[in-house]
């Protein structure tokens, strides 16, 4: 992170004989909280990744199903236009009064026989693609159920994890203002700019006492202490 070095060698100089028990104290207070706080945000960020690699996966998985239902339409129509033909199919056996039972003449009673056998395969292959492709559609509604409930929690996941990150971030915010309002009023701080070269260049960088004030001022902190060393 940007302020990892900063807090680094501002505790190096802080943590020195030159400050006071109570400012020692106040410091390591304020790195361990900076050290809790960028275990959370690691572990945060994890999840945010794993969040994305989820949305992928069902992406995927909602990308397969539509596949399927649209097979499943196809399929559906084909079957109910084979049905009609089926249909027309037994009726014009029907209508051309082939015997059931009664006397007619042998061989025209064969033709209608043999006809009305493959009408019937015909019907019990219509009837198993049926009951196939129920089956069939019974698991595809399953699966997007799934799917809808696996995309629910999904969402509350990641506006868990989106709401965690901007408290964690807020809370990191409120840590540095504190942290360089510790430092650049610390003994130790004042302690630097009187040995080190440029303190009149950080008293400059840290007079306005903004963020990007203090950003300057902690950069120039740096420098203190690479030249106090």
């Amino acid at each position: 992170m940007k302020n990892a070095t900063i807090v680094a060698i501002a505790g190096c100089a802080l943590l020195g004989g030159q400050a006071k028990a109570a400012e020692s104290d106040t410091l390591r207070q304020l790195l361990a909280e900076n050290q809790n706080l960028t275990s959370q945000l690691e572990i945060t960020r994890r999840k945010e990744q794993e969040i994305a690699s989820a949305k992928l996966e069902l992406e995927g998985a909602d990308a397969v199903l539509k596949r399927a239902e649209e097979s499943l339409r196809r399929n559906v129509r084909t079957l109910e236009q084979e049905a009609a033909h089926f249909d027309a199919q037994m009726q014009r056996t029907e209508n051309n009064g082939c015997p059931w039972g009664g006397e007619a003449e042998a061989s025209y009673a064969a033709a209608c026989n043999a006809q009305m056998t493959k009408l019937m395969q015909w019907a019990n292959d219509l009837k198993g693609q049926r009951d196939g492709m129920a089956e069939y559609a019974r698991r595809v509604v399953a699966e997007r159920r799934q799917l809808s409930g696996n995309t629910l929690r999904w969402a509350a996941n990641k506006k868990s994890v989106d709401r965690d990150l901007e408290l964690l971030a807020a809370a990191r915010a409120n840590w540095q203002r504190r942290y360089n309002a510790f430092v650049f009023r610390s003994q130790a701080y004042e302690h630097l700019k009187r040995i080190a070269p440029g303190s009149r260049l950080c008293d400059q960088e840290s007079a306005g006492g903004s963020d990007e004030d203090l950003r300057r001022a902690a950069q120039c902190l740096q420098r203190l202490f690479d030249g106090a060393r």
